[in-house]
């Protein structure tokens, strides 16, 4: 067999090329999320029954509009998975006595690059929603201040479908609420 100029390096280069492909489509990419966390109190001494949406707003008229869904979802995922006699949606004025409140901004929201998360993947062009939310007790104190985001990183060679940012901000409403009610528990705002 005789080696043809630029035959041993084409199929050197199909081969690689081949085991990229194969990287990227086993890689596979996921939503996730990321909380940095300031003056928290821990709740160990403070018994929660119920828990209130106060004002959710978007800190442009843009997000003003999306923070919509993130108020909507944090209601539902409250209800569905806290262990709150109680949801207000929006929050009475006066609060009942052992409520905790829930107010925030949809600060940021970004859709990312499709055609990195397509082409490369791994967290790269990733889609982000982030939010800053703040806990008080119905005395109006101060318990905790945190940032949330969450990320939509795409389905690897899945993602031709273009970015449901609405999604996105629903899935950081979930995220949020997962985290009062861990720390309306006496967990951590962070995820564990």
């Amino acid at each position: 067999m005789v080696n043809r100029p630029g035959t041993f390096g084409r199929g050197l280069l199909l081969r690689w090329g081949m085991a990229w492909l194969f990287a990227l489509a086993l890689a596979g990419c996921e939503a996730s999320d990321s909380s940095t966390v300031s003056n928290a109190t821990t709740p160990s001494s403070r018994n929660f029954d119920q828990v209130a949406i106060g004002d959710i707003t978007g800190a442009s008229a843009e997000l003003q509009k999306r923070s919509v869904y993130l108020r909507r979802q944090l209601s539902i995922t409250l209800r569905e998975e806290g262990d709150f006699v109680r949801v207000h949606n929006p929050a009475p004025d006066p609060l009942p006595p052992g409520t905790l409140l829930v107010a925030g901004e949809l600060i940021a929201l970004s859709e990312g690059d499709k055609d990195w998360r397509f082409v490369i993947g791994f967290g790269l062009g990733a889609a982000s929603a982030t939010g800053s939310f703040r806990l008080s007790d119905s005395n109006g104190a101060s318990l905790a201040a945190f940032e949330k985001s969450s990320t939509y990183d795409g389905k690897g060679m899945d993602e031709a479908a273009e970015l449901d940012v609405n999604s996105l901000v629903k899935a950081l409403g979930r995220d949020t609420a997962l985290a009062v009610i861990r720390w309306s528990k006496g967990g951590s705002l962070s995820e564990q």
